[in-house]
């Protein structure tokens, strides 16, 4: 059990912010989750959380701006449901640009996407960096509380392979809740 935990206190963060940047919602509230074990500090998990959020939106968003003329990302630009999100983009980029971090499976396309609108590069850096802050406190937050529903449901004695695991699996399923609402919303009309 302590090689488990010295190695989430030696390398979590770092793992953390890799995992934000491959993948997001899920690692970022598993931050939480270590942090309300003990593991890691709460406000280390926010920034690294912040900060790999960021680096992955603005790394999207110069790709995007660099490459915007290149066939592959012409090609993902003309498909359906990009299409849908670039008449938004060019609507209101600004809108777009404070909330696709909160919308599901817009994590790279929004970047993308914005990065072949008008609006300026400091514009979006700046509101990109409030957009990231206020993402990462939410999904910290909502960790410590799965944290805290583990603990009842397993007990103060639990081991940190247990925690990672139930975490996992609560946060997958909200995950999986969240997108069979939105795909069947969507659906609907």
């Amino acid at each position: 059990m302590h090689e488990i935990n010295d190695l989430v206190a030696q390398y979590g963060l770092l793992a953390l912010f890799a995992g934000v940047i491959l993948e997001g919602e899920t690692v970022a509230m598993t931050g939480g989750v270590l942090a309300h074990r003990g593991l890691l500090v709460v406000w280390q998990v926010w920034a690294v959380i912040a900060a790999a959020a960021f680096c992955s939106d603005l790394g999207w968003f110069f790709t995007g701006r660099r490459f915007g003329g290149h066939p592959l990302v012409q090609r993902m630009m003309r498909r359906e449901g990009v299409s849908r999100v670039m008449a938004r983009v060019h609507d209101n980029p600004r809108k777009l640009t404070a909330v696709f971090r909160f919308i599901p499976g817009l994590r790279i396309l929004g970047p993308l996407a914005l990065s072949q609108s008008a609006l300026p590069a400091r514009v979006y850096v700046g509101m990109v960096a409030v957009t990231d802050c206020i993402w990462s406190a939410i999904f910290t937050a909502a960790g410590l509380g799965v944290g805290a529903v583990l603990v009842r449901l397993l007990g103060e004695g639990h081991r940190t392979e247990h925690i990672l695991i139930g975490a996992g699996v609560l946060i997958l399923g909200a995950i999986a809740a969240t997108w069979w609402f939105y795909v069947h919303r969507w659906r609907r009309g």
